[in-house]
């Protein structure tokens, strides 16, 4: 745990806390830490290899062993898996960006709480308006209280301070905006690998059009 975060109570059972809920209530393993990769290193880390420019078809071919057709096939299947990874990156991001929203509002209302804990005249119970579905809300009366209950996910629910509930929204919306950039970074990588590959095809493709017409050319003689 690094310094300033909290240590969180929660209820339930530990054993059936998903990944997510495990780093929401901060019960990483002591002196865990997190390691902090630039996009090339976590692209490694996930299989994701850097393209290879090719430029010089023959020593491309000579060096890797392979006939053209060999290598045609190579680099288009690397033009898929690329293709798909970069589907799977903006799927994630998008479904991270629609989770920030939820969070936003947890920290508004946890700040109007904050501001009626602090203000000995405020009138409790607290009405607040939250939502159900699209466009559908509904009221809630909140008495005055030293702990509030943060739904973690599926059947996992914390108890926490006012005090905590401000350091894990902190924190979540940080993590947010951290993973939201990287995988902006890593979608760009894979638009350049992407388009690396597009040209390492185009030349693969001129380099056998010319091999065939000079067999052509030889054949004729």
């Amino acid at each position: 745990m690094t310094e300033g975060e909290v240590a969180v109570s929660y209820v339930g059972n530990d054993s059936e806390l998903d990944p997510v809920a495990h780093r929401y209530l901060k019960l990483d393993r002591p002196g865990q830490a997190q390691e902090v990769l630039d996009v090339f290193e976590r692209m490694r880390k996930k299989g994701v290899p850097t393209a290879e420019t090719i430029t010089d078809v023959d020593g491309f071919l000579k060096e890797n062993n392979c006939t053209i057709e060999e290598a045609q096939k190579k680099v288009e299947e690397n033009f898929k898996k690329y293709k798909m990874v970069e589907s799977n990156l903006m799927n994630q991001r998008e479904k991270l960006k629609e989770t920030e929203p939820d969070f936003l509002r947890g920290r508004e209302l946890l700040t109007k709480l904050q501001d009626a804990l602090a203000d000995p005249d405020y009138e409790w119970p607290m009405e607040v308006r939250y939502p159900l579905a699209d466009q559908v809300y509904s009221t809630a009366y909140i008495e005055k209280a030293d702990t509030i209950f943060i739904l973690l996910g599926f059947q996992t629910m914390a108890e926490v301070t006012v005090e905590e509930a401000e350091s894990i929204f902190s924190k979540n919306l940080k993590d947010i905006s951290k993973l939201t950039n990287d995988l902006s970074e890593e979608i760009n990588f894979i638009k350049d690998q992407i388009t690396t590959s597009e040209v390492n095809l185009a030349h693969l493709f001129n380099y056998s059009v010319n091999q065939k017409k000079v067999a052509v050319g030889l054949d004729e003689k």
